[in-house]
């Protein structure tokens, strides 16, 4: 029956009004992954290694050495320190285990933790629910809905012919009239259970016209389709009503259905959850999780090594010319940083 109720109603249903614009970052999927982009420091590496290689058959008093080798010693320290992050991924008996393989457990309660402390919480989620207006927005949407769909004359004229084949079908079963008459009559002895006279005189009829009485209830019964059909306007009118106090009652019902996700949200326990399901990471996945959202920022590390390790050269090379060289650098970058900061302030 409820099946054909749905059914009904899917029938008759207006078209879908458009997606309501609403404030929540949720509501809008997450942007596509953007393609690998090359950085300018990725050349780093590269060419301090062809400026060693070519050191070996020309070199400027040992400069191109001293340089090239500080800046691929600066390049390799951060790339081993990085690599020893994830590295290995399980316990070797020299090269010991990766920091985060290690302690994999306790990074995954620490990140569901902070997760849910900061990021995501029931309080958060409620307080973003409610100041976006979601439940509301489609509350207004359905209510419309709904209202055109009542008002449908179509789907009143099924919905009349659907309630009485549920009573026909209702009606049809003889077990049904049967328990229909009996608790009529249980009924009525409870209606006369005070007055001496008339339950004796109930009970004499239930003896003596039993089945004259199921008879009159069973065809009672039987009519019920034809009693009801003339007063299913008040079904139609229960239903123009009810769609309206939906909009009316829009920020009562908006307030219901926000305390009942902040309950279930509750109960749900989020922070076992999320640490549940990275507990199920197994270490290569979770160092690609890692990955994923700080490859590019390692790469610019491990590059930036590079260069560092180069500055670092040319202090070994000439610290008398590189170090007040370095102090000009650094103190321009820095003024020009100001500068630029209060014009754009």
């Amino acid at each position: 029956m409820i099946r054909n109720a749905i059914d009904l109603v899917r029938k008759h249903l207006p078209p879908s009004l458009p997606s309501p614009a609403v404030d929540i970052d949720a509501a809008n999927p997450p942007p596509a992954a953007p393609a690998k982009v090359t950085h300018p420091l990725d050349i780093v590496a590269p060419i301090l290694f062809g400026v060693f290689i070519g050191s070996f058959f020309w070199d400027a008093d040992g400069i191109l050495r001293i340089l090239s080798v500080s800046g691929l010693i600066g390049f390799g320290t951060n790339w081993l320190a990085i690599t020893m992050l994830f590295r290995p991924q399980h316990k070797r008996p020299l090269l010991g285990h990766g920091l985060i393989p290690a302690q994999k457990d306790r990074i995954v309660d620490r990140l569901s933790t902070a997760v849910m402390r900061n990021l995501i919480n029931p309080e958060s989620i409620r307080e973003k629910l409610s100041t976006s207006g979601l439940f509301r927005t489609y509350l207004e949407r359905f209510g419309a809905q709904a209202r055109e769909l009542v008002s449908n004359e179509a789907f009143r004229v099924d919905l009349n012919a659907f309630i009485l084949d549920q009573v026909r079908i209702a009606v049809s079963d003889e077990t049904f009239r049967k328990e229909i008459a009996d608790e009529l009559m249980e009924h009525l002895e409870d209606a006369v259970s005070e007055t001496r006279l008339e339950k004796m005189a109930l009970s004499v009829y239930k003896k003596t016209r039993a089945e004259q009485w199921s008879r009159i209830v069973d065809n009672a019964v039987v009519s019920l389709p034809d009693l009801i059909e003339p007063r299913l306007t008040t079904v139609h009118e229960w239903l123009e009503t009810t769609a309206e106090d939906l909009t009316k009652q829009a920020d009562s019902i908006e307030q219901l259905l926000i305390d009942s996700v902040y309950d279930i949200l509750l109960r749900l326990d989020l922070k076992s959850l999320m640490a549940q399901n990275l507990s199920r990471y197994d270490e290569g996945r979770l160092e690609n999780l890692i990955k994923d959202a700080t490859l590019e920022q390692l790469r610019y590390i491990q590059s930036l090594g590079g260069v560092l390790g180069t500055i670092g050269g040319l202090v070994i090379w000439n610290p008398t010319v590189a170090i007040p060289g370095l102090a000009v650098v650094i103190g321009g970058i820095w003024l020009a940083d100001v500068l630029i900061l209060r014009w754009r302030g």
